[in-house]
């Protein structure tokens, strides 16, 4: 089993993992074995999904998952990724909070594209 990339955001104080390029089911006993909780394995139509967690070990956990590298759909996850974590500290979108969006989704893009040859591998 390929191991997720975990990413702890210290302005936000959120823990995200990370599976891309992993099917579904290997999806699955991710999230199982690393919060120990169960989830049900996504529709064979879904190439790719953001969930929350509450955990007892990380507080919450935002979990991307793709199952391919294809640069659309991690952006698209990264995009309801962020989303999801503004929703956790009720930061509602709008002018003035647009800032504190760009930044985590910059900040994910770092983490997960840019370490280990990643970049090359999408181009």
């Amino acid at each position: 089993m390929k191991k997720p990339k975990q990413i702890f955001c210290e302005v936000f104080g959120i823990n995200f993992f990370v599976s891309i390029g992993v099917s579904a089911s290997e999806y699955v006993k991710q999230v199982e074995k690393r919060l120990n909780c169960e989830i049900d394995e996504p529709e064979p139509v879904i190439v790719g999904q953001v969930n929350t967690f509450k955990s007892n070990d990380f507080g919450y956990a935002i979990w991307i998952w793709t199952q391919k590298w294809y640069l659309p759909t991690i952006m698209h996850e990264i995009f309801h990724a962020v989303s999801s974590a503004m929703r956790v500290k009720n930061v509602i979108h709008s002018e003035s909070s647009e800032e504190a969006f760009a930044y985590l989704q910059g900040y994910l893009v770092r983490k997960i594209f840019f370490n280990k040859g990643v970049v090359k591998k999408l181009l």
